[in-house]
């Protein structure tokens, strides 16, 4: 009698989750509310308190002479330049990577014979790092070295020396028996110039809260004023590294040596 009133509860239990179980699990998520995805960027500017100027010292000799030893001695004659300049207290580091040979070969005097060899070219490319936090010193003195650099064939080194010149004639001269005249001067970029700023991030946070600001009007207007709730935010864009700025041209201006950190957000929100 006890045992089957034990096999009897068994059976009326199993029965029981067998019909309740089907009902419970059918039963509707309870619902989320709407979504709104709103986006918007920010740029803020952080002086920079250091820059590194780029450029290549290129020697090119005939003959048998050593373009290398050449190129040494126009190097030793740069840096003596550069050392002379009256920078303050501005601190200046130069820094020339190992010099590349090149052999120049010319064109063979018959059809498939040999290339007669025209001389050589010796190349390097020199770093200069400059650091002062005052920012109109340091901007005086990168232009001070750029200047330096071009009056001593530093050059930038995207700059191609060696492609053939055109063909030009001074405005209104005959093309006479003296043959063309060329005296248009022709442009030769100087260093590359890249503005570093080594600590960034009150300058990327001021753009963040701004950004983050705008997209949550965006999406409270998308969402007729309703009051919303802060699902997510994705920031994106620049880090707190350290941060560059390239530049070419004019360094004359502070404002040439402000670097810009953009940032961009994305805020979910549900309402």
């Amino acid at each position: 009698m006890f045992i089957a009133a034990r096999a009897t509860v068994a059976v009326l239990v199993g029965w029981f989750l067998l019909t309740v179980a089907p009902v419970l699990g059918d039963e509707p998520a309870k619902g989320e509310g709407r979504k709104v995805i709103a986006s918007a960027a920010a740029t803020a500017y952080v002086k920079p308190d250091s820059a590194r100027l780029t450029f290549v010292v290129t020697t090119t000799e005939a003959g048998d002479k050593s373009a290398r030893e050449a190129n040494e001695k126009h190097l030793k004659t740069l840096k003596d330049a550069l050392a002379a300049l009256d920078l303050g207290k501005t601190e200046v580091e130069v820094n020339a990577l190992p010099t590349t040979v090149t052999t120049l070969m010319g064109t063979p005097q018959n059809p498939g014979g040999p290339r007669p060899v025209q001389g050589k070219k010796a190349q390097s490319v020199v770093q200069v790092t400059v650091r002062d936090k005052d920012l109109d010193k340091l901007r005086k003195a990168v232009g001070k070295l750029a200047e330096t650099a071009m009056e001593n064939g530093g050059v930038s080194p995207d700059a191609d020396l060696n492609y053939p010149r055109g063909f030009r004639i001074r405005r209104g001269a005959p093309f006479g028996p003296g043959g063309p005249i060329d005296d248009d001067p022709e442009p030769v970029t100087g260093p590359n110039i890249e503005w570093l700023a080594s600590a960034p991030g009150e300058a990327r946070r001021e753009a963040i809260r701004r950004a983050t600001k705008d997209a949550l009007a965006d999406a409270e207007a998308a969402a007729g004023g309703a009051k919303l709730t802060v699902l997510e935010i994705n920031v994106g864009g620049s880090d707190d590294g350290p941060t560059r700025y390239r530049q070419r041209g004019d360094v004359t201006t502070a404002d040439a040596a402000l670097i810009p950190i953009r940032v961009e957000v994305r805020v979910t929100c549900s309402y």
